[in-house]
């Protein structure tokens, strides 16, 4: 998961590493997809862009090729705040 787009990125560099090395893998690219993005509050672009909890768990249902059962309600119930102080 990347927060710009996906072309180009981290996970190009990735797929050329499994191409170059003929790995028999799966890769799943999540972030932004090739178009003109615009300004607002962080959550929204997060939600708006798919990058968001819900999209790199989708990604993942996507490479595992089955679902989690995880909606986006018990995701927001989940924050990274509240393992701050541990």
């Amino acid at each position: 998961m990347e927060n710009h787009t996906i072309i180009g990125g981290l996970g190009t560099a990735v797929g050329e590493v499994i191409l170059d090395n003929q790995l028999n893998t799966r890769l799943v690219k999540v972030g932004i997809n090739d178009e003109w993005t615009h300004g607002a509050s962080k959550p929204y672009l997060m939600k708006k862009y798919s990058l968001d909890a819900t999209a790199l768990i989708r990604g993942i249902e996507k490479l595992l090729d089955r679902k989690l059962d995880l909606d986006e309600k018990e995701l927001e119930e989940i924050r990274l705040e509240d393992y701050d102080a541990v």
